[in-house]
């Protein structure tokens, strides 16, 4: 970080921020990521890079359960995904689905979870790493088992137990 900040390059900068920033989540270290992301976000120019480090930063501020810092991120994530193509690894509309759908769970939006997680991975043209096609498959099963978790704690319906739908999730309807 500190060599593309003496030779004044920007786009190393912000690469170097990011994955500093993306490590330092790995480590633990939520809160130093969530600034490090942030930097990055600023100074990255590339709508690719940009878009990655939000989506980053919208994960580490979910992690953290920082609601307003998870909303933002992704507020600004998104233009940048429908303005550009999004094929990168980081930066595409797959990726972006599992983020939201974790952040909504760890900041306890369960029901805005189990809404999106429901409507199924959206198409993506470019790369989907294989490990996060498992990883988005492991999160949308955390999502169910959560509203279903919830759902336990229901008021009992007309037969004396909480109400029940085919998919077993509050506020889901089979069609």
């Amino acid at each position: 970080m500190r060599v593309a900040e003496r030779i004044g390059d920007t786009d190393m900068l912000g690469q170097a921020l990011t994955r500093h920033g993306n490590e330092l989540r790995k480590a633990g270290h939520v809160k130093a990521a969530v600034v490090r992301l942030q930097h990055a976000a600023t100074v990255a120019a590339v709508a690719d890079a940009r878009g990655a480090a939000l989506i980053l930063l919208a994960r580490a501020a979910g992690e953290l359960g920082a609601t307003p810092a998870f909303d933002e991120a992704l507020r600004n994530h998104r233009p940048l995904l429908e303005r550009h193509a999004g094929e990168s690894m980081l930066f595409n509309p797959f990726t972006t689905r599992e983020v939201e759908l974790r952040g909504l769970l760890a900041t306890g939006r369960t029901d805005l979870a189990v809404r999106l997680a429901t409507v199924g991975p959206p198409p993506v043209s470019g790369p989907v790493a294989p490990q996060w096609a498992v990883i988005e498959r492991v999160t949308v099963g955390a999502v169910l088992v959560s509203a279903r978790l919830s759902r336990a704690t229901d008021p009992p319906g007309p037969t004396g137990r909480p109400p029940v739908d085919l998919l077993g999730c509050r506020g889901i309807r089979s069609t």
